[in-house]
Parts: structure tokens; sequence; C-alpha cells
């Protein structure tokens, strides 16, 4: 009768993990829409439009009922163009929209994009934003801050953020302006999370807390934001002094810049929390002096649930977490064998999930249209390996408790040094581990030690696009406590892993994954085509259908033409003849390629140590001497897109494509002709 018991303790046990992580999940979900008025508002702007990437009539298509949905509040809007020249020309169109407050010397910027990639309509990124702006503008008509409010619908941020520069650039706005909270998206669903602040986020974070509905903040992943290599207009607004909160969702990431981040895919209840932390965060800088935030300043911040913010400055987080992890040292008296199985879990469980997701990807499939599932099955797996390592400790429940403290102290100890923003994870549950070790009879609350990694394991899949080892490893993390009472036995562990079986099967064998897709602008200066490479990572899905018949690209493409007309927002370089060379003369840094090399003898404005094939460089001026007998030869200057942080593409790696403005030129002898 007594083993009947322990099973049922057991097995409540699990359960009260496995409740603890469907918290985490339930934590990620906005709520339900209160009204469908930004819905309505992102369905008209982007009703028959399409792909509306910067200087394509379909943009301007969107600039014109943009400017139609501004003035139908009652608000006369200003349309500033502006050409910029760096590593390309760029024309923008930026729409901006003011509400005054009572504080007339005060002003707020909120900030947003309307142009999108070539890939697909971008109803998350970022006209989910621009529906949301214009809902806020519509809800401080009627309750207006002390800062007034002005808002910027900038075009060219998929062009390396154009739109952000020119405002800054060029802007009469520019120097009336105290604060940005700028609205983006990384996907098509899921809580709209403040994801990285350029000013005091202690400050930010608690005003933020006070003044959001349902809010979602995390520290942590303003610090892993800063270690991936995207950008947003944030970037520009941060270059230029100016404080700025970013609010984006980022659920089924594998969606982002593919044809499916359309109105088919997006959930309306991501619309409506980003109005509504919009409106939180502008309520929030509104409420505090901005000497009170200038300063950029790392935090400990965190929502539970959504439910309540905490916020703790770097030394004070360092400290309370400190002293918990001392006081749990203390208390402590893990075996060898208990830690050794302790330390198992969570390495076993992220080399298993490595090894499956590698297999996954080389035999041609992909997570991405099994996302939830997977993420169940890999949080399952993860349950699994904390069953093994139970296996192995075997020793008396004092030390397997101990064994779990040293581990989430040690994970404590390491945050607090190299990322203090994420502490909390492992050092919110110090308090409860420190209570089971010094109450026996307390010792199931060790299971609840496991809560804020529970949050994690949740949620990093869609912090960083990617699955495998982020999302088992963590959740053995959060698991982990369940060694302190003990865990059904090795029938359990099949019951567990044949979900990632059955996941990464479904995966290869039917793979409907939307496609990555780089990109690319190819111009001559007077007409523009657009260009998507093929598919690479991950495999299948739909491609956009040709718009129309398209002349065949240069050979070094080889890619499929998704559209043609004007690109008037890319200028190309001109090209000119001088005494048997050709000379390119492009705004700010190129990248220049040969197709055929052997006919350049001399490259002036490049490196004396390279030849030409291809070359990068900073220069607007670069000169190559022919060869006398050259009837031909075949060139493109491009503004290069974004490269892998690795050097080479990795299946857990986010996703990201490439926006490269490319002008392909070919020169014969005794003229110059774009094609």
């Amino acid at each position: 009768m007594g083993g009947e018991v322990d099973d049922w303790r057991r097995w409540a046990h699990l359960l009260l993990a496995a409740a603890l992580l469907a918290f985490g999940h339930w934590s990620l979900t906005p709520p339900r829409p209160t009204s469908n008025a930004a819905w309505s508002r992102l369905d008209a702007l982007l009703q028959d439009i399409g792909p509306h990437p910067v200087g394509t009539p379909a943009a301007r298509a969107v600039e014109g009922r943009l400017v139609g949905q501004i003035r139908a509040l009652g608000i006369e809007p200003t349309v500033e163009e502006a050409t910029l020249c760096e590593i390309a020309c760029v024309r923008v169109r930026n729409v901006l929209a003011a509400i005054p407050g009572r504080d007339p010397d005060r002003w707020l910027l909120l900030a947003t994009h309307y142009d999108s990639v070539a890939s697909g309509e971008g109803a998350g990124d970022a006209m989910s934003g621009v529906a949301a702006a214009l809902e806020v503008l519509a809800t401080l008509q009627a309750e207006p801050l002390d800062a007034g409010v002005l808002v910027l619908f900038d075009e060219g941020e998929e062009a390396d953020l154009y739109g952000a520069k020119a405002f800054v650039q060029r802007s009469a706005w520019r120097d009336r302006v105290e604060a940005v909270v700028n609205l983006e998206a990384r996907g098509t669903s899921g809580a709209s999370y403040l994801f990285e602040a350029t000013g005091d986020l202690p400050a930010l974070g608690s005003a933020y807390a006070r003044q959001a509905r349902r809010p979602s903040a995390s520290g942590l992943y303003v610090a892993i934001y800063r270690l991936l290599p995207n950008s947003t207009d944030v970037s520009v607004f941060d270059a230029a002094g100016l404080p700025a909160v970013n609010l984006a969702f980022l659920g089924h990431g594998e969606q982002y810049h593919t044809p499916r981040d359309d109105r088919a895919h997006l959930d309306p209840r991501s619309l409506q929390h980003h109005v509504d932390q919009a409106l939180g965060a502008l309520r929030a800088l509104d409420s505090l002096d901005p000497g009170e935030y200038a300063t950029p300043t790392s935090a400990l911040l965190f929502d539970v649930g959504g439910l309540f913010v905490v916020s703790l400055s770097i030394p004070v987080a360092r400290g309370v977490l400190g002293l918990l992890a001392l006081l749990v040292l203390a208390l402590a008296r893990p075996s060898r064998r208990a830690l050794a199985g302790a330390v198992l879990v969570p390495v076993g469980a992220g080399l298993s999930a490595l090894a499956v997701d590698l297999a996954v990807h080389a035999a041609g499939g992909s997570w991405a249209a099994f996302t939830p599932l997977a993420v169940l099955a890999l949080q399952a797996s993860a349950l699994g390996w904390v069953v093994v390592g139970g296996r192995v400790t075997g020793d008396a429940e004092d030390a397997r408790v101990g064994a779990v403290a040293w581990v989430y102290v040690g994970l404590t100890v390491v945050l607090l040094v190299f990322l203090p923003e994420g502490a909390h994870l492992g050092g919110m549950g110090l308090p409860l581990l420190a209570l089971a070790l010094a109450v026996p009879r307390l010792r199931a609350v060790a299971v609840a030690a496991g809560w804020t990694i529970a949050v994690l394991a949740a949620g990093l899949p869609d912090a960083l696009g990617a699955y495998g080892p982020v999302v088992a490893g963590p959740a053995a993390l959060a698991f982990l406590p369940l060694l302190a009472v003990g865990l059904p036995g090795w029938r359990a562990v099949g019951l567990l892993w044949s979900p990632l079986v059955a996941v990464a099967v479904l995966s290869v064998v039917l793979p409907d994954a939307p496609a990555a897709l780089e990109v690319e602008h190819v111009t001559d200066g007077q007409h523009g085509w657009i260009w998507a490479a093929d598919v690479r990572f991950p495999r299948g899905g739909p491609t956009p259908a040709l718009a129309s018949p398209v002349a065949e690209p240069p050979p070094m493409f080889r890619w499929k033409g998704i559209g043609d007309g004007p690109v008037d927002g890319f200028l190309a370089p001109r090209v000119l003849e001088e005494d048997g060379a050709i000379v390119v003369v492009a705004p700010g840094g190129t990248e220049l390629r040969a197709l055929v090399d052997r006919p350049v003898r001399t490259v002036e404005g490049a490196p004396a140590d390279r030849r030409l094939v291809v070359w990068k460089g900073a220069t607007d001026r670069v000169r190559l001497e022919l060869d006398p007998a050259t009837t031909s030869v075949d060139l493109a200057v491009a503004r290069p897109a974004p490269e892998s942080r690795f050097g080479f593409d990795l299946p857990w790696e986010p996703i990201h494509t490439g926006a490269r403005t490319w002008s392909y030129v070919r020169w014969a002898t005794g003229s110059t002709t774009p094609r």
C-alpha cells in the first residue's frame, strides 16, 4: 500500500511540474481582443496590396491608404520625402501624425514602418505596428497624455533602416522628441514583448508595469537581443541619443519574412496586445521625467504571467541572489552520485535534442509546420532525461535535494557573472530550495523551484526562432527539481520520448514549412526587378507566384523572379568609360563583383593585396583597368546582405533573410549598356 501511495505522489509531482510549464505557455498567450478596430484598419491597409517594398507602386498605395486613415481620424498628416545615400541610395517617404499633449514642450515618438520585404505582405512585420499606432492615435484623441505624441510611419526599415535615418537626420521634429516607443514583429503570434530598452531599464520597467495591460517584459530577452545580429529602427534612434522602448511579438518566427507573414496567419490577439503595450509604454514614459530614464542601465526584469513585473537594478539583484546562493550552499549536502545525476539531466537533454534536430534537417525536414507540437515533444523528452537522472541518482532524499540546489546555485552564479539580466531563472528558485532543505516535511515545494525556468523553456523558441537544444535543455532544468521528490520508473522514459520521435518523423515525411527567402532588388536605374533566391532552409512551402514575365537575371544570380516594375526607391550607381577602363561611381561602401575577372588588370580604390572577383570597400569610386583585348565585362555593384554570425547556416540559428540592393551592368567596348 505504501508503494502505491509513493507512486501516486511521484506522478502528482510530475503533473505539478507539467502544470508549471503549461503556465509558462499560457503567459506567452495574449488576452482576447477587446475590439476589432485595429484589425479592421490592418485589413483596409493591406486589401489587394501584397508585398510592398520601399519605392514600389505597392508602397505608394499603402502610403495613400495610410494618409486617408489618418485624415479620417481628423488629423492632418505630414509626408516627409528624403533621399539618403550610404551604402545605397534610397528615396523614402515618411508619414507623420501628431496628437498634442497638455504640455506643449514635451513630445514622445511612437514609431513603426509600413514597408515590407518582397516575399510577403508583411501583416506582422510591420503592418501590425501601423494598425496598432493608428488605434493609439484614436485612443489618445480622447485620452491625451501630458506629453504630445508624434507617430512616425517610416518607409525603408527593411532597406537598412533608411526611414528612421531620414527622420533623425532630416526631420524638424527630431530635436523636439525626448523618447521613442517602437513597434515591430518577428512572427505572427504571441504576446507583445518589451524586448529592448536603451534607457534606464529599472525605471522604465517599473513604470511600464504600472501602466500596461497584461505587461510582458524580460530583461533576459533584452540581453539576448543584444547578442543577435538583428537590428530595427531602434538602432538608429539609439545612435541618435534617443532613449527607446522596443515592442514586438515573436511567436511563429518561422513565418517571419516569408509569404506566410499575412493576415491569414496573424493572430488578432497579438495585434490587440500590440495596441495595449504601445499605450502602456507611452504612458510609462509620460509618467517619468526624462532624467529618470535617459541613462542606459540594465536590470533584472521579468513578468510573471502578465500578472505583475519584477524590476531590480543589477547591483541589487546580485546582492540578493548572492546571499540566497550562500544560504543554499550552507544547507545543501549533495553526494557525488546525486550531483552527477542532476548534471546529466540538462546536458543529456540538450545533446539528444541536438542530434534529433540535425537528423531532421539532414533528412530535408523542418520543425516549422509543427512548431507548438515540436516544442511540447522536446519538453516531454526533457522529462524523460529527468527520469534517467533519477535512476542514476539513487541516494537519499537529502542528497538529491542538495544536488538540485547546487545545480541551481551554479546556474545562478554563471548568469550573475555573464548574463545578470537572466539570473532570476535560477535565483528565484533558490528560496524554495532553501525551504525544502531546512524543513524536510516541505520537500515537495522543491518541485515549484523550476517555475521561472519553465517560463523560459516555453518562451525561448519564440525569442530565438530556434528549437532543439534551446528547448530541451531549459525544459530539463525546469523539471530538475523533480529529482528531489522522486519520479516514476523506466517505463515513463518511452512514454515521454515517444512524442519527440513522432514529431521528428512527421517533420520529414510531411514538411509544410514557409520558405525562408533571400530577397534582393536588382535595378538598372530606370527599371526594377525583385528576385527571390531558391529555398534553402527550411525546405518546402509555397513561394510567391510570378507577378508577370520577367527577363532572365544575370548568370550570377540564378534565381527565380517574383515580380518586376519600377523600384523608385533604389538608385543605381553610374558606370563611366575612362581611357580603356571603366569607373564605377557608387554612393558609400559597395560590394563589387566581376562575373568575368580575367579582363581586369588592376583595380584602383581596392586594397592592393586583393584581386577583384569579390571585393568590399568603403569608397564611392572604383576604377578597373581592362585588358586591351577586352570586348565586354559583367559587373554587379551591391549593398551587402547580412551574413550568419557563424559564417555558415546552422539549423538552430534564427531565420534571418537578407536584403541586398544590386545594380547590374554589362560593359562593352564603346558603350555602357545597363541591363
